[in-house]
């Protein structure tokens, strides 16, 4: 018997809840920063919830989403070392 489409999503967001307290203890030792910690950690969750079904169907959930919370400390770090000096702000 197949599961409902809101069993489903139940299930989903219990396992991306269950994997909270991980991801923002690894955004907390990247950034060393509660504040960019706990905005790191809303990104990469809003991007597994958009992402939904595929994600469930990837197996490995926990996986995805540390590699995508690293990705994206990665490319903020890039993306403040290549700002002009001027525009920066400190980290």
């Amino acid at each position: 018997m197949k599961r409902t489409t809101a069993t489903n999503d139940l299930d989903f967001e219990q396992t991306l809840l269950f994997h909270v307290e991980l991801c923002y203890s690894v955004a907390l030792a990247l950034t060393r920063d509660p504040d960019r910690a706990l905005a790191l950690v809303g990104e990469t969750l809003q991007w597994a919830w958009q992402r939904g079904e595929k994600m469930a169907d990837t197996g490995s959930l926990k996986m995805s989403l540390l590699s995508e919370l690293r990705g994206r400390y990665r490319r903020n770090c890039r993306a403040v070392r290549n700002r002009p000096a001027s525009g920066r702000k400190p980290l």
